[in-house]
């Protein structure tokens, strides 16, 4: 059906509220859809008619263009209340794919202007954004900016096909200050074709297990366990009081007995995960969450034990702020695309580096003692627990078992490792892979996958997925940087323990590793096993008694074939 464009205007100033418009209905209708208004149909009409209203919010070319559709959805069900078509025509409308026309304005950091620009259309009011005259000075860092978007390019197109895997993001941030250098939403902002003005940096995806930092942090800091403490990798299945069972597996379909929580957090063990939630408690983990900076999760009560795999949907941006709590000491410190604000009477709304703190009393008190802690920061977890946290993840030879040690999730400049921790996540059904991870200076999360939830191919840990992306950025933003660590807590205790089961070593210890321990939890018992010389006698006395050779192997299972060796 063909509208004359009075009726079409008619669509315009009757379903919405609105006292003017920003632009006319030739102008929308040739740039969002490349023709005349008398051209438009239904469909077309419907959607450039809920604009007026919130442009930024309902434009298919903003910040959120899936919200165009239901703004589109309302405008029909409107005309339908108030006579305009009948319920059979909104619904084949509501239906039709819509085919926009390529953008002729294009401009650089898409995703992140809209970003802005939805921003302050939320904070101002849309009238003052496209009349106030402020002048805005972003975050942005334009060389960082198109840098990761070449990383989600280089990473992404060549193996689209062979992984079944056609989008990517990577978000930037600092986390001392919250400030985000760059944002790339999708490997192609002008490809409408395939939804490439879709923002994934602010859509909703399941973290998979780079979100087990946040259960570990609140069992390491309120739960009594220790980098030593012993979990026991093996199947197991948790019933609830109504019997509906769940059975969590490992990725890689192995179990390997007793693990210290180190090991089992560094190489991303399913199953030890799984039972520290079990023991700790879900409505604990949502509330760390909280805390450290996810916004999503507020139906605790739909929640059970596969929360802490990634169950639960979050945000980029907002696994950013967790990440950043992190690499901060436990400092929250939001994101912020913004700088400085001066309006149309040279007045200074806001400006980054002169904000008055907004802490409570303690968060100042804090501040003040604290030479590491970060200005305008809200405590979420202690300096104690963060350090743990960024002592596990950083240590590469403590995830070699499962990742190898040349591996994307390894950052050197000029053959010198960097310090930075890191953590990989993969949802169920392989739909998200992810990497996540902070330098001192710099936060880098970064995701593949498709935006309508299509499974992946062989992306299991990240290696293959969102990693390559992640160490190119990473690299990028630390190339001509002085190499920097991270401000160690007064009074963490560095303890040489028995890597296989966290005591202190013994003279048949396998391998001894170093692990930091807050004062008065590091262990305080030896552990035990046979010594070479030990085992050489049993070995001898069993051949003397005449045992059979298998029984033999099976006594000396557990003996050292050599002295102890630390690690590297």
């Amino acid at each position: 059906m063909i509208y004359s464009k009075n009726q079409i205007l008619a669509m315009y100033f009757n379903q919405v509220a609105y006292g003017g418009m920003a632009y006319g209905i030739e102008a929308a209708a040739e740039k969002y859809f490349g023709k005349q208004a008398q051209g438009l149909n239904l469909a077309e009409a419907a959607l450039l008619a809920g604009l007026p209203q919130a442009p930024s919010r309902w434009s298919p070319h903003g910040a959120y263009p899936q919200t165009a559709k239901i703004r589109q959805t309302q405008v029909l069900n409107r005309m339908v209340d108030d006579h305009y078509i009948t319920r059979q025509q909104a619904k084949k409308a509501s239906k039709e794919v819509l085919a926009f026309a390529p953008r002729v304005d294009q401009i650089k950091a898409p995703h992140f202007v809209l970003y802005v620009k939805d921003f302050l259309a939320q904070r101002f009011g849309q009238a003052v954004l496209e009349k106030g005259g402020l002048h805005v000075y972003t975050t942005l860092d334009l060389d960082i900016q198109e840098m990761a978007e070449q990383a989600v390019k280089d990473n992404v197109q060549p193996i689209e096909k062979r992984y079944n895997l056609h989008n990517g993001a990577v978000l930037v941030t600092k986390p001392k200050t919250g400030e985000i250098l760059a944002m790339v939403g999708s490997v192609d902002f002008w490809d409408l074709k395939n939804d490439g003005n879709v923002n994934l940096t602010t859509a909703l995806r399941q973290p998979g297990s780079s979100i087990k930092p946040v259960t570990y942090s609140y069992a390491l800091e309120h739960a009594g366990f220790t980098p030593s403490t012993i979990l026991i990798d093996r199947p197991r299945t948790y019933c609830d009081e109504w019997k509906n069972c769940y059975t969590p597996v490992n990725y890689d379909g192995k179990f390997k007995g007793p693990v210290t929580l180190k090991k089992a957090l560094a190489e991303s063990r399913n199953l030890t995960a799984v039972e520290v939630l079990n023991k700790i408690g879900v409505d604990k983990l949502v509330e760390q969450a909280r805390k450290m900076g996810i916004k999503t999760w507020n139906t605790p009560e739909k929640y059970g034990l596969s929360l802490t795999l990634g169950a639960a949907e979050v945000r980029m941006m907002d696994m950013a702020v967790v990440f950043g709590t992190i690499a901060n000491m436990g400092q929250k410190k939001e994101l912020t695309p913004i700088r400085k604000i001066v309006d149309s009477r040279g007045q200074v709304i806001q400006d980054i580096d002169k904000s008055p703190k907004l802490w409570a009393e303690v968060a100042k008190k804090a501040y003040a003692a604290d030479p590491n802690a970060i200005e305008g920061g809200e405590p979420a977890i202690s300096t104690f627990t963060s350090w743990q946290i960024i002592d596990i993840l950083s240590d590469n030879y403590a995830r070699a078992g499962e990742f190898g040690l040349n591996t994307p999730l390894r950052i050197k400049i000029n053959k010198e490792d960097r310090k930075v921790f890191v953590k990989t996540g993969t949802s169920n059904d392989f739909k998200d892979n992810w990497t996540d991870g902070c330098s001192p200076d710099y936060c880098v999360i970064a995701w593949v996958g498709n935006n309508n939830g299509d499974p992946m191919y062989q992306v299991a840990s990240g290696i293959t997925g969102a990693a390559p992306i992640w160490n190119q950025v990473m690299t990028g933003v630390l190339q001509n940087t002085e190499a920097k660590e991270f401000p160690m807590p007064e009074g963490m205790i560095e303890v040489k323990v028995c890597a296989a089961n966290g005591l202190l070593p013994c003279s048949g210890c396998p391998q001894i590793k170093k692990s930091w321990f807050v004062p008065g939890t590091e262990p305080t018992k030896k552990c035990y096993f046979p010594s070479p010389a030990d085992c050489q006698a049993k070995k001898a006395q069993m051949e003397a008694e005449g045992k059979p050779a298998e029984e033999i192997v099976k006594a000396l299972q557990n003996c050292p074939l050599e002295t102890p060796k630390p690690s590297p």
